[in-house]
C-alpha cells in the first residue's frame, strides 16, 4: 500500500467515525431530529458507537502486518498503548544490563528486548485511528494477557476504552484519599464505553482474567464481584495466575499481599525458609487485622473459595492457592489440622480476631481438604522437629 492510499483510507475511516461522511450527514440532518438538539445528539452518538467497531476491524481487515501480528498480544499492546510497551522495553534493557541477574535472567531479558522492539515497530505500521486501536483493543483483551493484576489492570483497560470512545473517565476518592475509577464523565459517548466494557470484561473473564471481570458496565473495579463469576473448579483450573496474585493485595493489603506474592514454593526455596516467610507474613497479616486495616469477614471468604477451588488447580496457581492458605491459617490460630492452637499472647481474646478463627476453623472442618505444602513443616513442629518459633500456628 502507498503512503498517499493509507492517508487516504484513514481520512475516510475517521470522517466516518466521527459521522461526518455521506450516511453520517444524514442522520445529523434528519428533518425529525434537526431542531431538536437531545435527539440529534442521541441519534449521532447512537450511529458512532454502532460504527467504531465495524470500522476499526475494516480498517485493519487485510493488511499484512495486521493479518501476521493480530494475535500477537505484545504486537497489539504496542498498537493501543504506546507508553507501556515503551515502559516494558526499557525494563527488559535494564534487566538486561544488570549484572545481580543471573545469566539465564539476562538471556531472557535480551529476548525481551528483541520482542518487544519488533512489536513496536510492527504497530507503527499499523493504522493509527481510534476505531482501528478500540478493535485491536478488542483483540488484545481476549488474550487475557498485558493488562497487570488487580484494579491496576482495570484501570488500564478502561482508560484504554475511554481514550478510543472519546470519552474521559470519572475518578472518586476513597476515605484514605486513594483514587479509583467510577465510570466516566457525562458526555454523548458515553454508550460507547459502556458497551466496550461490557465487551473488554466479558472477553477478559472468558480468558481467565477473573480479577478483571467485576460490575458490569465499567462502573468501578470489583474484584469479589469478577471472582464470583468463576464457579470454584473453573476458578482453580482456568484463572490466569494474575487472578491469585491480585487477590492477596486486595484482601491483605497491598504490602502484605506483595509480600505474600514473593513467597515461592517449599520445593523451590526450601521448607525452613518457606516456613520463616509465612511466619513473617503471618505475624504482618495479624498486626493488619487488629489495626482494621485487613477485614476477617472478606479474608474468611476469600479462604473459603481458595479452599474450594483448588482441588483441580495445579503449577504456580496450586503454589500461589496453598501460600495464601497458608498464612490466612496461621494467622488465625489454626494448625494443619483445622485445630485451634495458641495464637500469640494478647490475641487469644480479642474478639475481632476470635472471629478470624473461628470462620477459618468453619472453612477447614467443612472442605477436609489436603493441607498445602507449607503445613509439612507444621506436621514436624507438633512432633518436636525444629522449625520456627511459632511456626505451627
Amino acid at each position: 500500500e502507498s503512503l498517499r492510499a493509507k492517508a487516504t483510507a484513514g481520512r475516510g475511516r475517521a470522517l466516518a467515525e466521527a459521522g461526518w461522511d455521506t450516511k453520517g450527514l444524514s442522520t445529523r440532518l434528519n428533518p425529525r431530529t434537526l431542531f431538536n438538539r437531545n435527539a440529534r445528539n442521541a441519534n449521532i452518538a447512537a450511529m458512532r458507537e454502532a460504527r467504531m467497531g465495524v470500522l476499526g476491524a475494516k480498517g485493519l481487515e487485510g493488511l499484512s502486518v495486521w493479518e501476521n501480528n493480530k494475535s500477537n498480544d505484545n504486537t497489539l499492546l504496542a498498537h493501543v498503548d504506546g507508553d507501556f510497551a515503551q515502559q516494558k522495553l526499557r525494563k527488559a534493557q535494564a534487566d538486561a544490563a544488570d549484572e545481580s541477574k543471573t545469566e539465564e535472567e539476562r538471556a531472557d531479558a535480551r529476548t525481551q528486548i528483541s520482542t518487544w522492539q519488533q512489536a513496536i515497530s510492527a504497530a507503527s505500521l499499523l493504522p493509527q485511528d481510534n476505531a482501528s486501536k478500540l478493535a485491536a483493543a478488542q483483540r488484545l483483551f481476549a488474550t487475557g494477557y498485558q493488562m497487570e493484576d488487580g484494579e491496576e489492570g482495570y484501570n488500564r483497560m478502561a482508560s484504554i476504552v475511554a481514550k478510543y470512545t472519546g470519552n474521559t473517565l470519572h475518578w472518586e476518592k476513597d476515605e484514605e484519599g486513594n483514587s479509583h475509577i467510577h465510570g466516566v464523565e457525562p458526555g454523548t459517548n458515553n454508550g460507547a464505553y459502556v458497551n466496550n466494557m461490557n465487551l473488554a470484561q466479558f472477553s477478559e473473564k472468558n480468558a481467565g482474567r477473573f480479577d478483571l471481570a467485576g460490575l458490569n458496565n465499567g462502573q468501578k473495579f470489583d474484584l469479589k464481584e469478577g471472582l464470583d463469576k468463576a464457579p470454584p473448579y473453573v476458578l482453580g483450573t482456568q484463572a490466569k495466575p494474575t487472578v491469585f496474585k491480585a487477590a492477596p493485595k486486595e484482601y491483605m493489603g497491598k504490602d502484605i499481599g506483595n509480600e505474600v506474592n514473593e513467597i515461592k514454593a517449599p520445593s523451590v526455596i526450601g521448607k525452613e525458609e518457606y516456613d520463616k516467610k509465612i511466619q513473617t507474613a503471618m505475624t504482618n497479616l495479624r498486626e493488619a487485622i487488629e489495626s482494621g486495616k485487613a477485614q476477617p469477614e472478606r479474608l474468611i471468604e476469600w479462604h473459603d473459595k481458595l479452599m474450594s477451588a483448588r482441588g483441580g488447580a495445579q503449577g504456580s496457581n496450586l503454589d500461589q492457592m496453598n501460600t495464601q492458605i497458608d498464612v490466612i491459617r496461621r494467622a488465625a490460630g489454626i494448625d494443619a489440622n483445622g485445630n485451634v492452637v495458641q495464637p500469640a499472647p494478647g490475641v487469644a481474646q480479642d474478639a475481632t480476631q476470635l472471629r478470624f478463627t473461628q470462620g477459618i476453623k468453619s472453612n477447614m472442618d467443612r472442605y477436609r481438604a489436603l493441607p498445602p505444602e507449607g503445613a509439612i513443616n507444621d506436621a514436624a513442629n507438633q512432633q518436636g522437629g525444629g522449625g520456627n518459633q511459632g511456626g505451627n500456628v
